[in-house]
């Protein structure tokens, strides 16, 4: 290879490893005073990681941010291109591709833990991942997460509820994967709860006889 063609692959290699901390940066900063944290997202996947994606090709990009996933706004980012409504040209990932159900419910339960006062930097890209909103895990996946969620969630109301109002609601749409949870003897109290929860609109109507 030319010197000239040395550079730029050395030039290249630099852009790349700098991607992530492109996107780190970029995603925390609001769109305006009044977006939601996901417009910043939306915006660095835009103008960071689709030119990224263009420049060294998804497999290298998606490398570089699962790296740095730990991130918290990485890991949104990763989240917002899953699934298979916008993901990157010839490819089709879910979020538990690239974090491990632990990752994935940790992060939720910091959320929830947080709520109201959480946000990304909390966690909400694992709870926004639970509600799978455009398939960002299939829907077996998202029983499992969910089934795994109420097992760590403490026994607190507030948390309780907003499951119960959250994810399970939309796992419900899949009766088949809504009675695994159900039938499973070992959170049948605390998915009881939750229903109750639910069913009197807490914090509207009060839970208890």
């Amino acid at each position: 290879m030319s010197p000239d063609g040395d550079r730029r692959e050395m030039e290249k290699a630099d852009h790349l490893d700098d991607v992530s901390d492109r996107v780190a940066a970029l995603a925390r900063q609001p769109v305006s005073p009044s977006s939601s944290e996901w417009e910043a997202i939306e915006r660095t996947t835009r103008e960071v990681v689709a030119p990224a994606i263009a420049a060294y090709g998804p497999d290298a990009v998606i490398s570089a941010l699962v790296a740095a996933k730990a991130d918290p706004y990485v890991a949104a980012v990763l989240v917002a291109i899953s699934g298979p409504y916008h993901p990157p040209e010839g490819h089709d990932f879910r979020v538990t591709d690239l974090f491990s159900d632990e990752e994935i419910v940790r992060g939720a339960l910091s959320f929830l833990e947080k709520f109201p006062d959480a946000g990304l930097a909390d966690g909400n890209w694992a709870w926004t991942t639970l509600w799978n909103l455009w398939e960002q895990v299939e829907p077996a996946a998202q029983a499992r997460l969910v089934k795994h969620l109420i097992e760590e969630a403490p026994w607190d109301d507030q948390v309780l509820w907003m499951i119960g109002d959250g994810p399970l609601s939309e796992v419900a749409n899949e009766p088949a994967h809504l009675a695994v949870i159900e039938g499973d003897e070992a959170i049948r109290e605390k998915v009881a709860r939750i229903r109750r929860l639910v069913e009197v609109d807490w914090p509207h109507g009060s839970a208890d006889p």
